[in-house]
């Protein structure tokens, strides 16, 4: 915070002189204001239209069309306002020239007033391409030096809790590099990493992104942040990580609210490993699972990429027994005709049977015989 405020010291610093050295050489050199030359007026006016458009290009044009990549809108309004500063200027101070305009020789005063207008155009695209030029430098110094700041954080060591039952809260220290992707739950931050292992923080997950910075994270939903640097790959509608010691590709659904930034910042910063189009084909075949992460909150969705989807399904089958296909629908949010189809493997992988009546019946697992152990009906279902 320190280092931007003295960034914006010198920065206004540098306004103003440029303000002050422009009016000065307006004022006792004819060479930049060739209307003026022999005449009197009011030189700090057309400094002034000169200083409009260069401060104009700088704070405005240049960061809300050139860098939302809107080139033509940008040059055109660029060529606008250089043209119109030249032709007010002209407007001011023609009449107080036009005096002098007999002693060019084989000139009308059509003539000179167009001269005098290219001449002023040129002058100010000259000013705002100087500016330009010195917005692009900075553009690329500032993002030269974010990566740079990235790739020094990127080895740093992140302080946190283990979260499993055997050492449970010991303290320890985790790279960068290893987390694949973090969630939140109330205050608490839990890192998954390559080796499948969660930690946890205490602090809340915007902090811990804002921390990190946008050249390493991207966050796609409330409580979601994945790193670039693991994303396999990714569509208008869900994100795809990997786990290097695993064999899962593991996806979460952007949200709305954070869909825009995401995509573009996904767009700049990856290379994913799987074409987006093929993912997108796939993900009507995809189960979405809630259960599937201890953490995961009521509004965000978690879903794994692989034939676990089935083994996930026999879990909640399992801990709700007589089941219908639309329970199981509705609780993952899911279309009924994918729980369909894989509550139909598993019945005929003698897996799960149906129960009951087609009005009140519904799935549940089959238990594992033994000649010891006579079948008992599941449980009643705990409401």
């Amino acid at each position: 915070m320190k280092k931007n405020l003295i960034r914006n010291i010198i920065k206004s610093a540098l306004f103003v002189l440029f303000t002050v050295l422009t009016v000065y050489f307006f004022t006792y050199y004819s060479v930049l204001r060739p209307a003026a030359y022999g005449a009197l007026y009011k030189e700090y006016i057309s400094a002034s239209l000169v200083i409009i458009i260069c401060f104009q290009n700088y704070f405005v044009l240049f960061p809300i069309l050139y860098r939302k990549r809107k080139f033509l809108l940008y040059a055109v309004l660029t060529v606008l306002s250089a043209l119109f500063a030249a032709i007010a200027e002209e407007v001011l101070v023609f009449p107080q020239v036009s005096e002098i305009i007999h002693q060019i020789n084989d000139m009308t005063t059509k003539e000179y007033s167009i001269i005098l207008a290219i001449s002023l155009f040129t002058r100010n695209l000259c000013f705002v391409g100087f500016f330009f030029l010195i917005r692009l430098l900075e553009d690329v110094a500032q993002e030269n030096m974010e990566i740079n700041d990235s790739l020094k954080r990127i080895n740093n060591l992140v302080i946190a809790k283990t979260d499993n039952s055997k050492n449970k809260n010991e303290i320890i220290t985790i790279p960068l590099n290893n987390i694949v992707y973090c969630q939140q739950k109330e205050n608490y931050t839990y890192l998954f990493t390559t080796d499948g292992s969660k930690y946890n923080r205490n602090c809340s997950l915007s902090n811990f992104a804002n921390q990190l910075g946008d050249q390493l994270v991207v966050r796609i939903s409330r409580s979601v942040i994945v790193f670039y640097k693991h994303v396999y790959s990714y569509d208008n509608n869900d994100v795809y990580v990997e786990i290097s010691n695993q064999e899962d590709v593991i996806g979460f659904k952007i949200t709305d609210a954070y869909r825009g930034n995401a995509m573009k910042l996904l767009r700049k910063h990856t290379k994913p490993k799987q074409n987006s189009k093929s993912t997108g084909e796939e993900s009507n075949e995809t189960l979405y699972l809630k259960e599937s992460v201890e953490i995961t909150n009521e509004n965000e969705t978690f879903f794994t990429k692989n034939e676990k989807n089935t083994q996930f399904l026999l879990e909640y089958i399992n801990l709700h027994p007589v089941c219908k296909g639309s329970d199981i629908a509705n609780h993952i949010q899911v279309s009924l005709s994918t729980v369909n189809r894989i509550l139909a493997q598993l019945k005929a992988g003698g897996l799960i049977e149906y129960v009951g009546s087609k009005k009140t019946g519904g799935y549940r697992v089959i238990p594992p015989q033994s000649p010891e152990t006579p079948q008992t009906p599941p449980p009643p279902r705990n409401e």
